[in-house]
């Protein structure tokens, strides 16, 4: 009872040219429209895609570019406090060479 209430339904709301399994002159020519439209719809998309890569590999060389002369710039700027911080410190342990020498000659 269940199969032949499928086989009504299945009868009334399938497509009579998926029944018979025959492709018309008009259905072909729809079909090929379709896979033209579809074709070219990929294709555009393919473009984009292609365009987009470009566009992110720009950015990203620009961006790499930006990031290497910051870090060439704060490499220096590291190397000069060092330097400074080294003439800082032999500056002070001379000086306080000096006060203790004074200090001793008082004594």
């Amino acid at each position: 009872e269940m199969a032949n209430y499928v086989k009504v339904i299945y009868t009334r709301y399938s497509d009579p040219l998926a029944k018979s399994g025959s492709i018309g002159p008009a259905n072909a020519s729809d079909a090929n429209k379709e896979y033209m439209r579809t074709r070219k719809y990929l294709e555009r998309s393919v473009e984009s895609l292609k365009r987009q890569i470009r566009k992110d590999t720009s950015q990203n060389k620009r961006d790499f570019e930006r990031m290497m002369r910051e870090n060439v710039v704060l490499v220096r700027e590291i190397n000069t406090l060092r330097r400074e911080y080294q003439m800082n410190s032999e500056s002070l342990k001379l000086k306080e060479m000096r006060v203790e020498e004074k200090r001793k000659e008082r004594l």
